[in-house]
Protein backbone atom coordinates (compact mmCIF):
# COMPACT_ATOMS: atom_id res chain seq x y z
CA UNK A 1 0.00 0.00 0.00
CA UNK A 2 1.62 3.25 -1.09
CA UNK A 3 2.29 5.52 1.58
CA UNK A 4 3.23 8.75 1.24
CA UNK A 5 3.28 12.69 3.85
CA UNK A 6 2.75 15.76 2.61
CA UNK A 7 3.52 18.66 4.72
CA UNK A 8 1.88 22.05 4.29
CA UNK A 9 2.22 25.94 6.09
CA UNK A 10 -1.20 27.29 6.60
CA UNK A 11 -1.16 31.35 6.71
CA UNK A 12 -4.57 31.82 6.73
CA UNK A 13 -7.64 29.45 7.12
CA UNK A 14 -8.14 29.53 3.36
CA UNK A 15 -4.12 29.34 2.15
CA UNK A 16 -1.21 27.17 2.75
CA UNK A 17 2.17 26.57 1.22
CA UNK A 18 3.02 23.54 0.46
CA UNK A 19 6.69 22.02 0.96
CA UNK A 20 8.66 22.09 -2.20
CA UNK A 21 8.49 18.98 -4.23
CA UNK A 22 11.84 17.90 -6.35
CA UNK A 23 10.62 17.51 -10.77
CA UNK A 24 14.79 16.66 -11.36
CA UNK A 25 18.14 17.38 -10.95
CA UNK A 26 21.52 17.56 -13.01
CA UNK A 27 24.96 18.07 -11.06
CA UNK A 28 24.42 21.87 -11.91
CA UNK A 29 20.94 22.39 -11.60
CA UNK A 30 17.90 21.65 -9.56
CA UNK A 31 14.07 21.89 -10.72
CA UNK A 32 11.14 22.18 -7.82
CA UNK A 33 7.40 22.66 -8.12
CA UNK A 34 6.60 25.09 -4.63
CA UNK A 35 2.66 24.93 -4.66
CA UNK A 36 0.29 26.32 -2.65
CA UNK A 37 -3.56 25.55 -1.71
CA UNK A 38 -6.54 27.80 -1.43
CA UNK A 39 -10.21 27.43 -1.67
CA UNK A 40 -10.11 28.29 -5.05
CA UNK A 41 -7.51 25.49 -5.59
CA UNK A 42 -4.11 24.51 -6.28
CA UNK A 43 -1.36 26.84 -7.71
CA UNK A 44 2.14 27.80 -7.83
CA UNK A 45 5.86 27.96 -9.56
CA UNK A 46 8.13 26.08 -11.29
CA UNK A 47 11.94 26.95 -10.47
CA UNK A 48 15.38 25.77 -11.09
CA UNK A 49 17.76 26.44 -9.22
CA UNK A 50 21.56 26.59 -9.68
CA UNK A 51 23.93 24.36 -7.21
CA UNK A 52 26.11 26.25 -5.38
CA UNK A 53 29.97 25.30 -4.38
CA UNK A 54 28.38 24.30 -1.12
CA UNK A 55 25.29 22.57 -2.51
CA UNK A 56 23.03 24.71 -1.11
CA UNK A 57 20.00 26.13 -3.87
CA UNK A 58 20.82 29.62 -5.61
CA UNK A 59 17.62 30.95 -7.51
CA UNK A 60 18.64 31.39 -11.45
CA UNK A 61 18.05 35.23 -11.57
CA UNK A 62 16.55 36.87 -15.19
CA UNK A 63 16.66 40.53 -15.89
CA UNK A 64 13.28 40.06 -18.30
CA UNK A 65 14.08 43.91 -18.97
CA UNK A 66 17.21 42.44 -21.35
CA UNK A 67 15.33 40.06 -23.37
CA UNK A 68 14.00 40.81 -26.61
CA UNK A 69 9.88 40.77 -27.63
CA UNK A 70 8.87 37.60 -28.47
CA UNK A 71 11.89 35.64 -26.50
CA UNK A 72 11.34 33.85 -23.03
CA UNK A 73 12.90 31.62 -20.62
CA UNK A 74 12.71 27.91 -21.40
CA UNK A 75 12.27 25.50 -18.33
CA UNK A 76 12.61 21.98 -20.16
CA UNK A 77 10.95 19.23 -18.02
CA UNK A 78 11.25 15.42 -18.95
CA UNK A 79 8.54 12.77 -18.89
CA UNK A 80 8.87 11.55 -15.86
CA UNK A 81 9.09 15.65 -14.23
CA UNK A 82 5.57 15.99 -16.36
CA UNK A 83 4.35 12.93 -14.88
CA UNK A 84 5.57 14.02 -11.10
CA UNK A 85 4.08 17.59 -11.26
CA UNK A 86 0.55 16.55 -12.21
CA UNK A 87 0.48 13.51 -9.94
CA UNK A 88 1.80 16.20 -7.74
CA UNK A 89 -0.98 18.54 -8.30
CA UNK A 90 -3.56 16.11 -7.56
CA UNK A 91 -1.86 14.84 -4.70
CA UNK A 92 -2.30 18.46 -3.63
CA UNK A 93 -6.03 19.26 -4.46
CA UNK A 94 -6.71 15.69 -2.37
CA UNK A 95 -5.16 17.05 0.57
CA UNK A 96 -7.20 20.55 -0.19
CA UNK A 97 -10.67 19.08 -0.61
CA UNK A 98 -10.37 16.01 1.88
CA UNK A 99 -7.77 17.46 4.45
CA UNK A 100 -8.57 21.11 4.37
CA UNK A 101 -6.44 23.81 4.72
CA UNK A 102 -5.65 24.75 8.80
CA UNK A 103 -3.27 27.32 9.95
CA UNK A 104 0.42 26.28 10.93
CA UNK A 105 2.80 23.40 10.18
CA UNK A 106 0.08 20.63 9.22
CA UNK A 107 1.25 16.46 8.27
CA UNK A 108 -0.79 14.70 5.84
CA UNK A 109 -0.75 11.01 5.18
CA UNK A 110 -1.96 9.92 1.94
CA UNK A 111 -2.37 5.99 2.04
CA UNK A 112 -3.69 3.52 -0.51
CA UNK A 113 -3.79 3.75 -4.19
CA UNK A 114 -7.48 6.11 -3.81
CA UNK A 115 -4.67 8.54 -2.10
CA UNK A 116 -7.01 8.15 1.37
CA UNK A 117 -6.02 11.61 2.94
CA UNK A 118 -5.33 11.34 6.55
CA UNK A 119 -5.16 14.31 9.22
CA UNK A 120 -5.06 15.25 12.52
CA UNK A 121 -8.57 16.78 11.83
CA UNK A 122 -10.46 14.00 10.08
CA UNK A 123 -8.95 10.60 11.16
CA UNK A 124 -12.59 9.18 11.92
CA UNK A 125 -13.56 9.97 8.22
CA UNK A 126 -10.59 8.33 6.65
CA UNK A 127 -11.11 5.04 8.85
CA UNK A 128 -14.42 5.08 7.85
CA UNK A 129 -13.89 5.31 4.32
CA UNK A 130 -10.78 2.90 4.63
CA UNK A 131 -13.78 0.17 6.32
CA UNK A 132 -16.14 1.33 3.05
CA UNK A 133 -14.00 0.03 0.60
CA UNK A 134 -11.99 -2.76 2.45
CA UNK A 135 -8.73 -1.25 2.39
CA UNK A 136 -8.14 -1.89 6.15
CA UNK A 137 -7.34 -5.46 5.50
CA UNK A 138 -4.62 -4.58 3.19
CA UNK A 139 -3.65 -1.82 5.43
CA UNK A 140 -2.78 -4.06 8.19
CA UNK A 141 -1.16 -6.12 6.57
CA UNK A 142 0.81 -4.08 4.74
CA UNK A 143 1.96 -1.72 7.55
CA UNK A 144 2.62 -5.40 9.64
CA UNK A 145 4.93 -6.35 6.88
CA UNK A 146 6.65 -2.98 6.41
CA UNK A 147 6.50 -1.72 9.98
CA UNK A 148 5.80 -4.91 12.10
CA UNK A 149 7.07 -2.35 15.22
CA UNK A 150 4.56 0.43 14.20
CA UNK A 151 1.56 -2.23 13.89
CA UNK A 152 2.52 -3.91 17.32
CA UNK A 153 2.70 0.05 18.49
CA UNK A 154 -0.71 0.45 17.18
CA UNK A 155 -2.56 -2.38 18.80
CA UNK A 156 -0.64 -2.18 22.36
CA UNK A 157 -2.04 1.64 22.48
CA UNK A 158 -5.82 0.10 21.47
CA UNK A 159 -5.45 -2.73 24.13
CA UNK A 160 -4.15 -0.26 26.54
CA UNK A 161 -6.80 2.45 25.75
CA UNK A 162 -9.84 0.26 26.50
CA UNK A 163 -8.24 -1.02 29.29
CA UNK A 164 -7.86 2.21 30.82
CA UNK A 165 -11.45 2.45 30.08
CA UNK A 166 -12.26 -0.94 31.56
CA UNK A 167 -10.03 0.45 35.30
CA UNK A 168 -12.95 3.89 34.79
CA UNK A 169 -15.25 1.52 34.96
CA UNK A 170 -13.99 -0.41 37.63
CA UNK A 171 -13.40 2.57 39.89
CA UNK A 172 -16.92 3.45 39.30
CA UNK A 173 -18.29 0.11 40.51
CA UNK A 174 -16.25 0.79 43.43
CA UNK A 175 -18.16 4.06 44.52
CA UNK A 176 -21.75 2.32 44.25
CA UNK A 177 -23.12 0.62 46.97
CA UNK A 178 -25.37 -1.35 44.87
CA UNK A 179 -22.92 -2.83 42.78
CA UNK A 180 -23.73 -7.09 43.31
CA UNK A 181 -22.07 -9.55 43.06
CA UNK A 182 -23.77 -10.40 39.73
CA UNK A 183 -22.23 -6.99 38.39
CA UNK A 184 -18.89 -7.94 39.37
CA UNK A 185 -19.54 -11.01 37.59
CA UNK A 186 -20.23 -9.46 34.74
CA UNK A 187 -17.26 -7.14 34.65
CA UNK A 188 -14.52 -9.91 35.38
CA UNK A 189 -15.92 -11.88 32.52
CA UNK A 190 -15.73 -9.05 30.32
CA UNK A 191 -12.14 -7.72 31.31
CA UNK A 192 -10.29 -11.40 32.24
CA UNK A 193 -7.10 -9.61 32.16
CA UNK A 194 -7.59 -8.08 35.78
CA UNK A 195 -6.77 -11.41 37.31
CA UNK A 196 -3.57 -11.79 34.91
CA UNK A 197 -1.09 -10.75 37.82
CA UNK A 198 -0.22 -10.91 41.02
CA UNK A 199 -1.08 -14.39 42.64
CA UNK A 200 1.84 -15.60 44.15
CA UNK A 201 3.84 -14.62 40.88
CA UNK A 202 1.58 -16.67 38.83
CA UNK A 203 0.09 -15.60 35.36
CA UNK A 204 -3.80 -16.58 35.57
CA UNK A 205 -6.07 -16.88 32.77
CA UNK A 206 -9.56 -18.06 32.49
CA UNK A 207 -11.02 -21.26 31.77
CA UNK A 208 -14.47 -21.32 32.52
CA UNK A 209 -16.85 -18.96 34.15
CA UNK A 210 -19.30 -19.76 36.65
CA UNK A 211 -17.95 -23.58 36.73
CA UNK A 212 -19.79 -26.74 38.06
CA UNK A 213 -17.00 -27.93 40.48
CA UNK A 214 -19.26 -31.50 41.04
CA UNK A 215 -21.69 -33.40 38.56
CA UNK A 216 -20.44 -34.14 34.99
CA UNK A 217 -18.64 -31.31 33.39
CA UNK A 218 -17.73 -27.80 34.31
CA UNK A 219 -20.24 -26.66 32.05
CA UNK A 220 -22.90 -28.59 32.94
CA UNK A 221 -25.11 -29.38 35.74
CA UNK A 222 -23.68 -29.70 39.41
CA UNK A 223 -24.52 -29.30 43.02
CA UNK A 224 -21.33 -26.68 43.89
CA UNK A 225 -20.62 -23.86 41.67
CA UNK A 226 -18.36 -21.05 42.28
CA UNK A 227 -17.22 -17.68 40.02
CA UNK A 228 -14.17 -18.39 38.28
CA UNK A 229 -12.00 -21.52 37.26
CA UNK A 230 -8.84 -19.97 36.50
CA UNK A 231 -5.00 -21.61 35.68
CA UNK A 232 -1.95 -20.42 36.06
CA UNK A 233 0.12 -19.93 32.80
CA UNK A 234 3.42 -21.56 32.80
CA UNK A 235 4.72 -25.19 30.96
CA UNK A 236 2.81 -27.28 33.30
CA UNK A 237 -0.66 -25.39 34.21
CA UNK A 238 -2.77 -25.93 37.49
CA UNK A 239 -6.43 -24.91 38.31
CA UNK A 240 -6.93 -22.30 40.98
CA UNK A 241 -11.02 -21.32 41.91
CA UNK A 242 -11.74 -18.07 42.59
CA UNK A 243 -15.01 -16.85 44.25
CA UNK A 244 -16.09 -12.84 43.95
CA UNK A 245 -18.25 -11.33 46.34
CA UNK A 246 -19.25 -7.49 46.55
CA UNK A 247 -16.97 -5.01 47.77
CA UNK A 248 -18.96 -3.24 49.56
CA UNK A 249 -18.73 -6.78 52.24
CA UNK A 250 -17.42 -6.29 55.37
CA UNK A 251 -13.74 -7.94 56.04
CA UNK A 252 -14.46 -7.66 59.74
CA UNK A 253 -16.99 -8.62 62.55
CA UNK A 254 -17.62 -6.56 66.21
CA UNK A 255 -14.70 -6.14 68.14
CA UNK A 256 -13.50 -9.46 70.18
CA UNK A 257 -11.45 -8.86 73.60
CA UNK A 258 -7.66 -7.48 73.30
CA UNK A 259 -7.98 -5.41 70.26
CA UNK A 260 -8.93 -8.33 68.36
CA UNK A 261 -11.82 -8.65 65.54
CA UNK A 262 -12.85 -11.17 64.01
CA UNK A 263 -13.49 -12.51 60.14
CA UNK A 264 -16.96 -11.39 59.32
CA UNK A 265 -19.40 -13.77 58.83
CA UNK A 266 -19.33 -13.71 55.02
CA UNK A 267 -15.23 -13.71 54.73
CA UNK A 268 -15.39 -16.95 57.28
CA UNK A 269 -18.23 -18.37 54.78
CA UNK A 270 -16.57 -17.35 51.82
CA UNK A 271 -13.23 -19.16 53.02
CA UNK A 272 -15.71 -22.29 53.91
CA UNK A 273 -17.21 -22.35 50.21
CA UNK A 274 -13.92 -22.14 48.45
CA UNK A 275 -12.12 -24.37 50.28
CA UNK A 276 -15.20 -26.82 49.56
CA UNK A 277 -14.92 -25.93 46.42
CA UNK A 278 -11.46 -26.92 45.96
CA UNK A 279 -11.99 -30.18 47.37
CA UNK A 280 -14.80 -31.31 45.30
CA UNK A 281 -13.34 -30.51 42.07
CA UNK A 282 -10.33 -32.45 43.22
CA UNK A 283 -11.80 -35.48 44.03
CA UNK A 284 -14.42 -34.99 41.84
CA UNK A 285 -14.93 -33.02 39.04
CA UNK A 286 -11.31 -33.02 37.62
CA UNK A 287 -11.09 -36.32 37.16
CA UNK A 288 -13.99 -36.89 35.32
CA UNK A 289 -13.40 -38.27 31.59
CA UNK A 290 -15.51 -35.07 30.26
CA UNK A 291 -13.73 -32.30 32.30
CA UNK A 292 -10.43 -34.01 31.65
CA UNK A 293 -10.65 -33.50 27.82
CA UNK A 294 -11.99 -30.15 28.13
CA UNK A 295 -9.24 -28.70 30.65
CA UNK A 296 -6.28 -30.29 28.18
CA UNK A 297 -3.27 -29.72 29.86
CA UNK A 298 -4.50 -28.16 32.96
CA UNK A 299 -3.68 -30.37 36.22
CA UNK A 300 -5.31 -30.43 39.35
CA UNK A 301 -3.26 -30.40 42.55
CA UNK A 302 -4.85 -29.32 45.51
CA UNK A 303 -6.21 -26.44 43.60
CA UNK A 304 -5.42 -22.87 44.65
CA UNK A 305 -8.36 -21.13 46.08
CA UNK A 306 -9.22 -17.31 45.46
CA UNK A 307 -11.30 -14.58 47.78
CA UNK A 308 -12.02 -11.33 46.11
CA UNK A 309 -14.01 -9.41 48.66
CA UNK A 310 -14.14 -5.65 50.59
CA UNK A 311 -12.35 -2.59 50.39
CA UNK A 312 -9.65 -2.06 53.03
CA UNK A 313 -11.04 1.16 53.05
CA UNK A 314 -13.11 -0.61 55.87
CA UNK A 315 -10.05 -0.52 57.79
CA UNK A 316 -8.96 3.54 57.74
CA UNK A 317 -6.31 3.99 60.14
CA UNK A 318 -7.45 1.68 63.10
CA UNK A 319 -4.20 -0.12 63.65
CA UNK A 320 -6.37 -3.00 65.78
CA UNK A 321 -8.47 -3.45 62.24
CA UNK A 322 -5.50 -3.41 59.64
CA UNK A 323 -3.46 -5.85 62.07
CA UNK A 324 -6.14 -8.51 63.21
CA UNK A 325 -7.20 -8.67 59.37
CA UNK A 326 -3.75 -9.20 57.58
CA UNK A 327 -2.98 -11.39 60.57
CA UNK A 328 -5.69 -13.74 59.80
CA UNK A 329 -5.18 -13.55 55.95
CA UNK A 330 -1.51 -14.55 56.46
CA UNK A 331 -2.20 -17.72 58.59
CA UNK A 332 -5.28 -19.03 56.13
CA UNK A 333 -3.14 -21.18 54.20
CA UNK A 334 -6.19 -21.44 51.08
CA UNK A 335 -7.74 -19.33 49.78
CA UNK A 336 -5.80 -16.45 48.84
CA UNK A 337 -8.05 -13.35 50.00
CA UNK A 338 -7.45 -10.51 48.26
CA UNK A 339 -9.69 -7.35 48.83
CA UNK A 340 -11.52 -4.99 45.58
CA UNK A 341 -9.18 -2.23 46.03
CA UNK A 342 -5.83 -4.34 45.92
CA UNK A 343 -7.15 -5.88 42.91
CA UNK A 344 -7.80 -2.83 41.63
CA UNK A 345 -4.22 -1.32 42.21
CA UNK A 346 -2.88 -4.49 40.37
CA UNK A 347 -5.17 -4.02 37.41
CA UNK A 348 -3.43 -0.33 37.22
CA UNK A 349 -0.05 -1.92 37.70
CA UNK A 350 -0.75 -4.20 34.56
CA UNK A 351 -1.99 -0.94 32.62
CA UNK A 352 0.77 1.90 33.91
CA UNK A 353 3.39 -0.25 34.93
CA UNK A 354 5.23 1.06 38.31
CA UNK A 355 4.33 4.54 37.50
CA UNK A 356 3.99 5.14 41.27
CA UNK A 357 7.32 3.25 42.54
CA UNK A 358 9.34 5.12 39.79
CA UNK A 359 7.79 8.73 41.14
CA UNK A 360 8.26 8.33 44.78
CA UNK A 361 11.87 6.86 44.75
CA UNK A 362 13.34 9.28 46.56
CA UNK A 363 11.14 9.81 49.13
CA UNK A 364 11.03 5.71 50.04
CA UNK A 365 14.80 6.05 50.09
CA UNK A 366 14.77 8.60 52.43
CA UNK A 367 12.41 7.36 54.48
CA UNK A 368 13.58 3.87 54.70
CA UNK A 369 15.30 4.54 58.21
CA UNK A 370 12.11 5.81 59.70
CA UNK A 371 9.84 3.36 61.47
CA UNK A 372 6.26 3.28 60.64
CA UNK A 373 3.33 3.80 63.42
Amino acid sequence: MAQEVIYTKGYAKNYAECEPVELGSTPQTRTVFQGHISDQGVGGDIIRYKLGKDGRDEPIKQNFRNIAVGDGVKVKLSNSAVKKLLDTILKFDKVRSDGGIAKGIQKYTLVDQDDLVISDKNVAKAVQSMLKNGAVVRFWSTLSSESPDMATTLADSRIQQMRRESLAKFQELMKNDETNEADWQDFFENNKWVFGLGLRHQILKVSQAQPHYGGEAIDGKGDQRGDFLTYSQATVKYTCLVEIKKHSTELLGKKYRNGAYPASEELSGAIAQVQANCAKWEIEGSRSDENRDKMGDIHTVQPKGLVVIGNTAELEDDREKWSSFERFRRNTLNPEIITFDELLERAKFIVDGDQDNTNNASEVNENVGTPSG
